[in-house]
């Protein structure tokens, strides 16, 4: 399972910061509209440029990374992204939502392994776009001829391995026992 990201995010400001929890507010440096973040206005409001709300820029907010164990979104990115805030209000859920949604792969991550060699699918197991399917559930049966003769050398070492050392001990970790009796 790969991990998705979203650029813009970083670490927020702890929620437990002693002005936080003295209900204090935070102090205002300037606001700005994150399209244009270079101009700083004195006051709230709406853009001149954009007609969206400016943004707040707080004193605390160059407070390094480390000390922060939430995440932000940058202002920019909220826009970009269309994230919208509301109050969290506390208390039981009366209701419960199933959302249909895909999983796809990262297709920058994406990578082609090709050992080439000769060969041809034996079957194909009849999946579709959209099944559910479990790890180790196999896709193919392939065969090819120039990797038989590997195989059997593999298979036979791992015979010959099980035989010698019962119970699947580590040649390595009997080699010790054998040099001191």
């Amino acid at each position: 399972m790969r991990r998705a990201s979203i650029a813009g995010l970083r670490p927020a400001h702890p929620a437990g910061d002693a002005e936080h929890a003295a209900g204090q507010a935070r102090k205002v440096l300037f606001w700005y509209d994150p399209m244009y973040p270079n101009t700083r206005f004195d006051k709230p409001g709406k853009s001149p440029f954009m007609d969206m709300d400016l943004v707040a820029k707080y004193a605390d907010e160059e407070a390094p990374p480390s000390a922060a164990p939430g995440v932000r979104i940058d202002p920019t990115q909220t826009q970009n992204l269309g994230v919208k805030t509301a109050a969290v209000v506390r208390g039981p859920l009366s209701y419960a939502r199933t959302f249909p949604a895909n999983v796809s792969y990262n297709e920058y991550q994406f990578v082609i392994v090709q050992a080439r060699s000769a060969g041809f699918i034996d079957r194909v197991y009849p999946l579709t776009v959209g099944d559910k399917i479990k790890k180790g559930t196999p896709l193919i049966d392939l065969t090819i001829p120039d990797w038989v003769e590997a195989q059997s050398e593999y298979l036979l070492l791992q015979e010959n391995r099980r035989h010698r050392h019962p119970g699947g001990g580590d040649p390595r970790a009997a080699a010790p026992r054998r040099n001191a009796g």
